[in-house]
């Protein structure tokens, strides 16, 4: 399966599933999710009712969510980019962290700990930013546009090579080659491959090719599920 992702200054971001980073309805095909857990960095329990709120380039506005009694939020229909996350509640210091990424159709736990106004002793904090894909159990790859403007992978001879279609992009996956049609994936043939722009199918309705060889010059993001 292919998905693309279109964002600003770039038109779409390509894999097996897209996103459109501007759009304000953002289609669940190609969208990313933030979830996690805010817990008392003393008492180590949950803290309910705390304003998270993230912002992103990527992203018009904020979205701004509540933690639930359990201390646990969650933030759908997020479009793929890097994400900063500010934590707020009354009695507790303000908790903020940047260097969130997110990629299309990825689910990204975040953890955080709020430190009470009050407490006097020292506690440290150490918070790395996520990298596993909690809500998925698929096989694949995600490939960003900063990875195919430096890498050559798109030859000129592959399917869509003279545009530098995204489809192309899918060969750097474990268990893709090239084939008469496009791109074969664990031995399946190209033309039952799923492709995905934004959320919308662009298979060709006939032969099930890819019906829009979109150019990787406005590509954001692209992710190939593969398996799983």
């Amino acid at each position: 399966m292919f998905s693309i992702t279109r964002g600003f200054p770039y038109a779409f971001g390509a894999a097996v599933t897209c996103a459109l980073v501007a759009n304000v309805a953002f289609a669940q095909q190609g969208a990313g999710v933030l979830v996690g857990r805010v817990t008392d960095g003393a008492t180590k329990g949950p803290v309910a009712d705390v304003v998270v709120t993230v912002t992103s380039p990527a992203l018009q506005g904020e979205q701004i969510v509540v933690t639930d009694g359990t201390g646990s939020f969650r933030l759908p229909n997020l479009p793929p980019g890097d994400y900063q996350m500010r934590l707020e509640k009354e009695e507790y210091k303000p908790y903020a962290r940047g260097g969130i990424t997110l990629r299309a159709d990825s689910t990204i736990r975040v953890d955080s700990v709020l430190l009470p106004e009050a407490l006097k002793e020292e506690i440290k904090v150490v918070a790395q930013a996520p990298t596993v894909d909690v809500g998925s159990s698929a096989v694949g790859l995600d490939v960003s546009h900063d990875f195919v403007s430096r890498m050559p992978v798109v030859r000129p001879s592959a399917k869509g090579g003279a545009v530098r279609s995204f489809e192309a992009v899918a060969e750097v996956t474990p268990g893709a080659q090239n084939d008469d049609y496009g791109v074969s994936i664990a031995g399946t043939t190209s033309p039952e491959n799923q492709y995905v722009i934004d959320g919308v199918s662009v298979n060709n309705p006939a032969l099930g090719l890819n019906g829009s060889p979109l150019s990787l010059e406005f590509v954001q993001d692209v992710n190939v599920i593969s398996g799983g």
